[in-house]
């Protein structure tokens, strides 16, 4: 705790991070804790903005190719709000690989006719293809919305319940869901 409060953290962040990632006790001072703080004021943080940041994801602390994607984000949503506000209901966004997972993603959503902003309000690129409906159907912003919030498990379970239902294929519920 005292490595927060001489840093110029706030002690409410500090507590916050503690109690998420609580190894962060056990974390060498010199060798990680200072280089991540470093590392985020690099980035161009102020010590209010990295306590919030800490407080929503401390286990930025441990990462270093987590505090290496926090440029992307902060260029890719414009501001440290809306990256926090990202970050508020993704914790774990910043340990998505940017090069495999979500730029590729991205790529997907920009062809189906999504724009950087539609795609900055669907931030969950683990669960893009996951959509039953067609990514160039007027409804695919809706779908995106819909299962946002649900597992690619529970959305596999919820397919075959309908496919069990309607006694159809793959291919007869999918026209189904696009028209």
């Amino acid at each position: 705790m005292a490595f927060f409060a001489d840093s110029g953290l706030t002690k409410p962040g500090g507590a916050a991070a503690i109690a998420k990632e609580p190894q962060l006790l056990c974390s060498n001072v010199e060798k990680t804790l200072k280089a991540r703080l470093a590392q985020l004021r690099d980035t161009g943080l102020s010590p209010p903005q990295i306590s919030g940041l800490i407080a929503i994801t401390p286990h930025v602390f441990r990462s270093k190719s987590m505090v290496r994607r926090l440029p992307f984000y902060l260029s890719f949503l414009g501001s440290y709000d809306e990256v926090h506000s990202a970050l508020r209901s993704s914790p774990f966004l910043l340990a998505r690989d940017l090069e495999c997972v979500v730029k590729p993603n991205m790529a997907f959503l920009l062809q189906c006719g999504l724009t950087h902003s539609d795609i900055a309000k669907f931030i969950f690129f683990d669960r893009i293809e996951a959509g039953a409906s067609q990514g160039n159907s007027g409804m695919f912003k809706h779908a995106l919305s819909a299962i946002s919030d649900i597992s690619p498990e529970r959305i596999d379970a919820k397919l075959d319940f309908l496919k069990k239902l309607l006694g159809c294929s793959d291919n007869e519920l999918a026209l189904q869901s696009a028209s």
